[in-house]
């Protein structure tokens, strides 16, 4: 239920290039990258299916600016985990803000996956 919440209110309408440098697909990270044409806003997922948690970097080329803030939000947890109506939240989503720029490093917990998105400034809305 969680994963489908995540990607259903974090689908974006333009697909937007992603390129994934070879410690990125050696981990077998997922990455894509989308915008919301209404909001404006860049969302960024990430799904690291392994066991250890990987660090990734972002660089952004072209397009709005960036807000400095962004809300990130992680599904992590053991893959046997399961949730029930007693204990509903054994893995459940996470979310904090996270400080971002036209280049930051963010980490893929184990199990995991990661949705960042970015708000743009200089756009009317």
């Amino acid at each position: 239920y969680f994963v489908q919440q995540m990607f259903g209110q974090n689908a974006g309408d333009v697909v937007l290039p992603v390129s994934m440098g070879p410690a990125v697909a050696a981990n077998n990270l997922a990455v894509s990258g989308v915008r919301d044409s209404k909001s404006g806003d860049v969302i960024l997922k990430v799904v690291n299916p392994g066991a250890i948690a990987q660090t990734w970097r972002v660089e952004f080329s072209g397009g709005p600016g960036l807000a400095p803030k962004a809300v990130k939000t992680e599904l992590k947890g053991d893959p046997a985990a399961v949730n029930s109506f007693e204990t509903p939240t054994v893995v459940a989503p996470a979310t904090s803000i996270i400080t971002v720029g036209k280049s930051f490093s963010s980490e893929a917990p184990a199990h995991s996956l990661t949705v960042i998105r970015v708000s743009t400034v200089g756009r009317d809305r």
